[in-house]
């Protein structure tokens, strides 16, 4: 007995609702992250305004954005068991498009979170009278004269 055909969706309408999905399942933890993130500049732009500090914005503050990377994927797969997919069969498209297209829309929110946390922690940066990006390159001289 072969299971039906199913209809023949464009791939593109497929990504769009998963998008769409997947954003909605992810709405609580977007909040308590972009909660905690708000907390987190606020409270970096205060003290930095307190004691009169410039931050700066370099390759080595942007480790804690990894944690939110490190994370996405569990928050997008929750609740599915990765060897029960019964649900794509229900679906009137490929299951393998149905997943393929799940992976893509995680990937575009990842991308997205990673865009909002670097942009508050440059505004964080900025606010502060620092910059982004190493401001100075020290030149070292080494044994012999050489500079290295």
């Amino acid at each position: 007995m072969y299971s039906p055909e199913p209809r023949a969706l464009p791939f593109r309408s497929i990504l769009a609702e998963q998008f769409r999905v997947t954003g909605f399942a992810l709405l609580r933890e977007g909040a308590l992250a972009g909660a905690a993130l708000t907390l987190i500049c606020t409270i970096s732009l205060f003290a930095a305004w307190r004691y009169d500090e410039r931050l700066f914005l370099e390759p080595e503050l942007l480790l804690p954005p990894l944690f939110v990377a490190a994370l996405l994927p569990f928050a997008v797969w929750k609740g599915d068991r990765p060897f029960d997919r019964a649900i794509l069969w229900t679906l009137p498209v490929h299951r393998q498009q149905a997943a393929i297209a799940k992976v893509l829309a995680g990937a575009a929110w990842l991308m997205l979170a990673m865009l909002v946390t670097f942009a508050a922690l440059a505004l964080v940066a900025l606010g502060s009278g620092g910059g982004v990006g190493e401001q100075e390159v020290r030149i070292v001289e080494g044994v012999g004269g050489a500079l290295t």
